[in-house]
């Protein structure tokens, strides 16, 4: 798994912001096993 942001132009408030929600879903799908998942994908 990754997770991508380019940040050469963001300024580092606005990285800090959409990377640390994003790294929690990420977490979420690589780490918990398919079958325990509670959600559908749509």
């Amino acid at each position: 798994m990754q997770c991508n942001m380019w940040t050469e132009r963001a300024p580092e408030e606005i990285v800090l912001n959409k990377i640390f929600p994003r790294l929690i879903a990420l977490a979420e799908t690589a780490w918990i096993d398919q079958n325990n998942k509670n959600f559908v994908f749509v």
